[in-house]
Parts: structure tokens; C-alpha cells; sequence
């Protein structure tokens, strides 16, 4: 069922960031220049860091603990916003920036770390010479 699970929360995510994107996309394109994406940038990388360093000895648990510490609470953030401030779009263009950011930070975290490990393990097969 996680698999399941897993699919449905993306593609539930990822629905909503679409339907924000939609309804104030004109709002979103002015909060680029306001510092929105420098700040959640920041965020993202330091909460990718720091969950790199909780994550404990174990790569794989470094790993995990990162990628999660990076991309939590992206769907409860947007619907609490958009609970809360139904009115201020600019809580729903900050919302859904830091989203996308993250989902992207952690995705290219994601791929640079696979493709270390994919190089290590080919390098752990070269006979020696």
C-alpha cells in the first residue's frame, strides 16, 4: 500500500500546486522579484543539511532523513494557507514557492546522491589490476 500511498500524496501535491498556480499565477510571477524563491532556497538547502546531520551514521539513514526534512509538510502548508488567508494571495504565492523549491531541491539532492552511490557501487566492481 506505500507504494499507493506515495503516488497519491504526489499526485495530490501536486494538483493542488497546479490549481494555485492556475488561480494566481499572475500574483506568483510578482513574488519572484520580491525574494520569495532566495529565501526558500535558503530554507530548503538548510533543512536539507540539517537533515543530512540528524540523519545519524548511516548513509542510507542520512539520506532518507534529508530528502524528508526537505519536502515535509508541502500539502498541510498549502491547505492551512489556504484556510487561513483565503483572501491574501501572497501567502498562497510564498506557500507554493517554497513547494515548488523544495520538491525540486530534494528531487536534485535525490538525483546527485544516486548518482554518487550508482558510481561507487561500479567502482566497488572493477577488478583490481
Amino acid at each position: 500500500w506505500a507504494p499507493r500511498a506515495a503516488f497519491v500524496s504526489s499526485a495530490g501535491l501536486t494538483a493542488v500546486v497546479v490549481l494555485v498556480l492556475l488561480r494566481d499565477g499572475s500574483s506568483i510571477a510578482d513574488g519572484l522579484g520580491d525574494g520569495v524563491p532566495l529565501v526558500a532556497a535558503i530554507a530548503v538547502g538548510a533543512a536539507l543539511g540539517l537533515g543530512w546531520l540528524a540523519g545519524g551514521p548511516a548513509r542510507e539513514a542520512r539520506v532518507s532523513t534529508a530528502l524528508v526534512t526537505g519536502i515535509r509538510a508541502n500539502g498541510p502548508a498549502l491547505a492551512i494557507a489556504a484556510a487561513s488567508f483565503s483572501g491574501s494571495p501572497d501567502v498562497r504565492v510564498a506557500v507554493v514557492t517554497f513547494a515548488i523549491i523544495s520538491a525540486l531541491g530534494s528531487l536534485a539532492l535525490a538525483v546527485v546522491l544516486a548518482r554518487g552511490a550508482a558510481g561507487a557501487h561500479a567502482a566497488e566492481r572493477v577488478p583490481a589490476g
